[in-house]
This record gives structure tokens, C-alpha cells and sequence, in this order.
């Protein structure tokens, strides 16, 4: 039987209005705690990595911020219906949406999910610092999280031995960000010190 599929955005707004369930609270036979913990752990590495060891200062500064964002549950990372990691704003919460099939697109592309981390940590940034109360209508946010995307890639390529293969979307974000954050430093931004009350 074909059922409708509520709106994306009905199911955002019930996603985010109800108490979600965390993963520390569910049950250790509750099918979603291992897709859970797998999902954050990787979320974890990811943005540890690219906060304590890229070496790029941009991307760091970045996710520094990020890693607070996201471990105060201010902008929180869980699993949900999404094809590939995204930030989703309804009215004043914020919520990275990760598919449960993350860890394998993981390591199928690494280049691509950790990009897409990048991507979602400069719009969660922005959420958090008051600059977006809906990624429908915020091309700037998009603008800057490409350039951000941009600067990763950039960084990824002058560290690879031969070159990286890239696909047609990350070609387009270097096309149009060919120097990464330098293609638009207007875009680009300190995060400064985590602060709680910031919107």
C-alpha cells in the first residue's frame, strides 16, 4: 500500500518539536542505538579531525565552533531522513540530519562526507550565530558553506600524492570558488570564542 509521505516540512517541524530521543537514553535492544552511536561516533572523528588535525586554519576555526554547537545539542547531529548530511532550520532550532547509511557513504568517499560535514558546520555556524532562521532562503549561508566546502577541497588537493577525483558537484564548488575562501573573503569569518546566548 502506498501511503503519502508527510511534507519535508511537517517532518522537520515534528522531528524538532518533539523531545527526540537521544541516544544515551535508548535501550540497548532498541534497533536505532547501534545506527546511533555508529552515526555520532563518526560525526565525532569527523569533526575532531577537521578541528584538530587539517591543516588548514579556516577549516579548524570552523570546527572548532562547531564542535561546541554540536556537543551542546544547540545545533545537534541525528539520524534522519535525509540522502546526505544536512542542516535543516525550523523556526528557531537548527538540526544536522544524517542518514543512517553514513558511515558506509563514508567509506565509500571520504573526500565527499567530510566535505559534506564542512558544508552543514559552516550553516549550523551561521544558525548559531543568528545569520539564517531558514536555509530555504539563505543564499548567503549556502554561498558561504560552498566556499567553506571550497576551501576543504582545495586543501584535500595540494595534500594528495597524483590527484583526488573529484565528482561533478565538487567540480562545480571549485569552479566557483577556485581559490577556496580567497575566491570571496567576504565569506569568510572568525568564529571566536563559543558562546552560549549568541541569536
Amino acid at each position: 500500500m502506498n501511503e503519502a509521505l508527510p511534507h519535508p516540512q511537517a517532518l522537520l517541524a515534528a522531528l524538532i518539536d518533539n523531545d527526540p530521543d537521544f541516544v544515551e537514553t535508548l535501550a540497548d535492544d532498541d534497533p536505532r542505538k547501534a545506527s546511533g552511536v555508529a552515526v555520532g561516533n563518526l560525526v565525532t572523528q569527523t569533526v575532531g579531525f577537521l578541528r584538530d588535525l587539517f591543516p588548514n586554519r579556516w577549516i579548524n576555526d570552523l570546527m572548532g565552533i562547531v564542535w561546541d554547537i554540536i556537543g551542546r545539542r544547540i545545533v545537534p547531529a541525528a539520524v534522519g531522513p535525509a540522502a546526505t548530511p544536512s542542516m535543516a532550520v525550523h523556526g528557531y532550532k537548527g538540526i544536522i540530519l544524517l542518514p543512517q547509511t553514513w558511515p558506509a557513504m563514508m567509506a565509500q568517499d571520504p573526500i565527499m562526507q567530510v566535505g559534506a560535514m564542512v558544508f552543514v558546520g559552516s550553516q549550523a555556524r551561521d544558525f548559531h550565530r543568528g545569520l539564517i532562521r531558514s536555509i530555504a532562503g539563505s543564499e548567503m549561508a549556502k554561498m558561504r558553506a560552498k566556499a567553506y566546502e571550497a576551501e576543504y577541497l582545495k586543501t584535500c588537493l595540494s595534500l594528495s600524492i597524483g590527484s583526488p577525483t573529484f565528482n561533478e558537484y565538487q567540480r562545480e564548488v571549485l569552479a566557483m570558488f577556485p581559490h577556496g575562501l580567497a575566491s570571496r573573503p567576504d565569506l569568510a569569518y572568525e568564529s571566536g570564542r563559543f558562546q552560549l546566548n549568541i541569536a
